[in-house]
């Protein structure tokens, strides 16, 4: 079972905005960067957590935060 371990870790993280939000703000919200909580370091530790991957060896990460119509994770390899 061949598995590789993640060394650097890149991905963006897609976070839906409010619902109660005017349809003119989300448009021009979309794709630009969110700053309010959950933290970003907090959401990589959950992701790593929910995949049960041993992170040790991440060595580099970067990724972003940014606001979406929906929630979804962009990963690069």
């Amino acid at each position: 079972m061949g598995y590789e371990l993640i060394e650097c870790f890149e991905a963006i993280y897609f976070i839906p905005m409010p619902n109660s939000w005017s349809d003119k703000k989300k448009a021009k919200c979309n794709g630009m960067p969110c700053q309010v909580k959950p933290d970003i370091d907090n959401i990589t530790k959950a992701f790593f957590d929910s995949l049960a991957v041993n992170d040790q060896h991440v060595w580099k990460e970067n990724c972003e935060k940014r606001w979406a119509y929906s929630g979804s994770i962009i990963i690069y390899q």
